[in-house]
C-alpha cells in the first residue's frame, strides 16, 4: 500500500527511481555509426575490386582443392572450437555457483556468441555471452566480466607468442617491426593490466556514509572489479587456460595453411602465423558487421607483399 512520503514532491520521481528512457533515445547515434560502418565497407570493397581480373579470379575459385578446405572445417569445428571453449571455462572455474555450465552448453553459447559478432558491429557475443551465464547459471556480472576481459589478455598473449613464429619467415621489414611491436608489446601490456588491478584490489571501498557520487561508484566498481581479477591470478589456473589458448591458435594456423594449399599458394609455416596474425588483429577493430572488408583487405595486402597475385590473394580471403 503506497503511503504519502512528506520528503516527496506530488508528480516528482522518488530518488533511486529508474529513469526510462525513450526507445528512439539512441536512435541517431546508432543510424551515425551504421552509416559509418556502411562507407567504410563500401570504401574497402572499392579498395579491394576495382583492379581485380575477374577471370583470373574465378579461375582460382574453380582450381581450389576441397579437401584441403574440408580437413580446415573439421579442424575448426572439432580441435579449435574444444582448445576455444576450455580456455573460458577454465577461468570460471575461480568463480564459486550454484551449477556448473557443460562443456556442450558453453561450445553452444560461443557458438551463438559468434554469430552474433559475425552479424552485427562492436562486441555483441560478449554481452550475449554475460547475460546468458549470469541467467543460466548464476555466476556475477562482475565475474562474467573479468573472466572474459582476462580471457582477452591471455589470447593476446598467445597470439603474440605466433610473432617468435612468424618472425622465423623473415617478412619485409614493414611487417617485421609490426611484429616485434606485438611480440613485444602484448605480454608487456598485459603485466601492467595484472599490476594495476592488484592495485586495486588493495584499495579499499570505504564509501560507507558518504554521499553515492560517480566517483564513488566508480572506486568500488574498480574494487569488486579487482576482487575478481585477484581470484583468477592463480598460476595454474592461468596457464592451464594460456595452454588451451596455444592450441586453439595453432589449430588456427593450420587452417590457415590448409586453406592456402586449397587455394594453390605455397608458403611456409611462419606465413601461414603471419596471415592468422593479421586476421585476429584486423577482428580487434569492430567496424563493419563481421569485419567484412577490413579482415579480407588486410590478408590481400599482406600477401601481396610476400609477392602474390592480387586475385589468388583476394579469392583466399573469401573463402578464408
Amino acid at each position: 500500500m503506497p503511503v504519502n512520503s512528506p520528503d516527496v514532491k506530488e508528480g516528482a520521481s522518488p530518488a533511486g527511481a529508474v529513469q526510462e528512457k525513450s526507445p528512439s533515445a539512441g536512435l541517431p547515434r546508432r543510424l551515425a555509426q551504421g552509416a559509418l560502418g556502411v562507407s567504410l565497407l563500401g570504401g574497402l570493397l572499392w579498395l579491394l575490386l576495382r583492379k581485380i581480373e575477374w577471370p583470373k579470379f574465378l579461375a582460382a575459385l574453380r582450381h581450389m582443392d576441397l579437401r584441403y578446405l574440408a580437413l580446415a572445417v573439421v579442424i575448426d569445428i572439432t580441435l579449435n572450437l574444444t582448445a576455444f571453449v576450455q580456455r573460458l571455462r577454465t577461468l570460471l572455474r575461480a568463480f564459486p555457483v550454484a551449477r556448473r555450465e557443460r562443456f556442450v552448453d558453453l561450445a553452444l553459447l560461443s557458438a551463438a556468441s559468434y554469430a552474433a559478432g559475425t552479424l552485427l558491429p562492436g562486441q555483441p557475443g560478449l554481452a550475449l555471452r554475460t547475460v546468458e551465464l549470469r541467467r543460466r547459471y548464476g555466476y556475477e556480472y562482475s565475474d562474467v566480466i573479468t573472466a572474459q576481459l582476462v580471457e582477452k589478455l591471455i589470447e593476446v598473449v598467445s597470439i603474440s607468442m605466433l610473432g617468435w613464429l612468424a618472425l622465423l619467415g623473415r617478412p619485409p621489414r614493414a611487417v617485421a617491426i609490426t611484429l616485434w611491436l606485438v611480440v613485444l608489446g602484448a605480454p608487456a601490456g598485459a603485466l601492467v593490466l595484472l599490476w594495476a588491478s592488484r592495485l586495486v584490489r588493495a584499495r579499499e571501498a570505504s564509501a560507507e556514509g558518504q554521499k553515492p557520487t560517480l566517483g564513488t561508484r566508480l572506486r568500488a566498481a574498480l574494487v569488486r572489479l579487482g576482487d575478481s581479477v585477484g581470484r583468477l591470478q592463480q598460476p595454474g589456473l592461468l596457464l592451464r587456460s594460456l595452454a588451451w589458448s596455444v592450441v586453439s591458435h595453432l589449430c588456427g594456423v593450420l587452417a590457415v595453411g590448409l586453406c592456402l594449399l586449397g587455394m594453390g599458394l605455397s608458403y611456409s609455416m611462419p606465413t601461414w602465423a603471419l596471415l592468422y596474425m593479421v586476421v585476429n588483429l584486423a577482428l580487434v577493430m569492430p567496424l563493419t558487421p563481421g569485419q567484412v572488408g577490413i579482415v579480407e583487405a588486410g590478408v590481400v595486402g599482406a600477401l601481396k607483399l610476400l609477392g602474390a597475385q592480387r586475385e589468388p590473394a583476394l579469392a583466399f580471403a573469401l573463402v578464408y
